[in-house]
């Protein structure tokens, strides 16, 4: 890939294909960064822009799953890494919900959104997805 993107630095398509490599080897920083000019090149590329949000909600997820494995006696580190968690959902928001108005039927976002939205205390959201995933 990295050739490819050599040869045309402008092709959205070969950002994505790397960050997808990369985020499936668990390099965050770099499928972040690929992910991002992927939709620098191309702002309606929808699978770029899932990709994004769904990254930051699995290292949201995955940072949440840390805290609650750690002993009480850990709480306060717990409670670092909530918060942590809770500002990687704040960051996979925007992209999700630009990935629904892209594609507003894409379960997976739909199932994204209804979590973070649940997570977030934003009832009113989480009821709109919870229909449309009913129909």
């Amino acid at each position: 890939m990295d050739i490819a993107i050599q040869n045309d630095p402008k092709n959205a398509t070969f950002f994505f294909a790397r960050g997808s490599i990369q985020d499936q080897q668990g390099m965050f920083e770099k499928a972040e960064s690929d992910y991002m000019k992927a939709i620098e090149i191309k702002p309606d590329f929808f699978d770029a822009i899932y990709n994004l949000g769904a990254l930051y909600f699995n290292k949201g997820a995955e940072v949440y799953n840390s805290a609650n494995d750690l002993p009480l006696k850990e709480e306060a580190k717990a409670k670092v890494l909530r918060t942590e968690a809770e500002n990687l959902f704040q960051k996979a928001l925007p992209y999700l919900e630009k990935a629904e108005q892209m594609s507003p039927n894409d379960k997976s976002t739909l199932l994204s959104l209804k979590n973070i939205y649940a997570r977030t205390k934003q009832t009113e959201k989480y009821n709109a997805v919870n229909e449309k995933l009913k129909n």
